[in-house]
């Protein structure tokens, strides 16, 4: 049985599909490469604090179910690291973020909060649900106690505030669904990486 296609043909067909192969395989490279840089994160150490910064934000003015509302809210870095404080209102004296009970007894407005800690020190990353319906807590969690100061202030003159050492830093943040906590959370462990890598290159 003789060939229908002649050498010539042949050889077109092979030369084309040849030649189809190299250009499918380039652009599945081009592809992936360009998969890849999306899901690589290149925020500076600088943009990262602002993103999150920007998502704590949106907790603001927010009522919480104890009474309480959180009125201002900031996220900075410092010379040993980073520092989150915020201010608080309570329309009741149980309101967790705004009221101070001393040991003499009672309760005592303390609506001022700051915590200061070297992020290169966190142990754990977990969320915390209480306080608002859309409301979350982002627990940063630490491998000992001595490493994160909490200042309590604004207090009336009966009651000074207090400084002490630390566990644990609770972020409000809004979550409307389990991406928000998947996000913020990604955002702080690559925060945590870029100190990490600054304070050890090698480590």
């Amino acid at each position: 049985m003789k060939s229908v296609y002649s050498f010539q043909q042949i050889h077109t067909f092979v030369k084309t599909s040849s030649l189809m192969k190299q250009v499918f395989f380039a652009a599945l490279f081009v592809l992936v490469g360009f998969c890849s840089m999306g899901q690589d994160i290149t925020l500076t150490k600088g943009e990262t604090i602002n993103y999150i910064n920007k998502q704590l934000q949106k907790t603001v003015g927010l009522e919480y179910n104890d009474g309480s509302t959180v009125e201002s809210i900031a996220f900075t870095e410092t010379a040993k690291g980073l520092r989150f404080s915020y201010t608080a209102s309570g329309s009741s004296k149980y309101a967790y973020n705004a009221y101070e009970k001393p040991s003499w007894g009672g309760y005592v407005k303390c609506p001022d909060r700051s915590y200061e800690f070297d992020p290169i020190y966190v142990k754990d990353i977990t969320l915390k649900s209480y306080g608002h319906k859309n409301i979350r807590y982002l627990n940063l969690s630490f491998i000992k106690k001595e490493l994160v100061k909490e200042k309590i202030s604004g207090c009336p003159e009966v009651y000074y505030g207090r400084n002490q050492m630390v566990n644990d830093v609770l972020f409000f943040f809004l979550m409307a669904e389990e991406k928000d906590f998947d996000k913020l959370k990604k955002a702080f462990q690559h925060l945590i990486a870029l100190y990490k890598a600054e304070d050890d290159p090698f480590g």
